[in-house]
């Protein structure tokens, strides 16, 4: 069994590069990267966390630079945005104390 890994605490408007294992850009195959910009307070724990519905966040590919992408978002990237909102939220705090 393995470790689980400590959370990290950042705060709002920080990028947050997600690891392919979790996933990866519907369109072109690219690593993702998510921008926080609101977090929401849990009514049961009181910790502050990213919005299950994905409010909050500017979900991007870092190669859109260079190609664009979203041809389609609700098709391509509707469907990966409820595991990235976990993942952040199982390894990020957001507590501001």
């Amino acid at each position: 069994m393995s470790t689980p890994e400590p959370t990290k605490t950042i705060w709002n408007n920080k990028d947050i590069d997600i690891p392919a294992a979790v996933a990866i850009c519907p369109e072109c195959g690219g690593l993702i990267t998510v921008e926080v910009y609101e977090t929401e307070q849990d009514d049961e724990t009181g910790n502050w966390m990213l919005s299950e519905l994905g409010s909050g966040v500017h979900v991007t590919c870092v190669d859109d630079d260079e190609t664009p992408h979203y041809n389609m978002p609700y098709v391509d990237w509707l469907p990966i945005e409820p595991k990235i909102i976990k993942w952040i939220n199982s390894h990020y705090d957001f507590n501001p104390f």
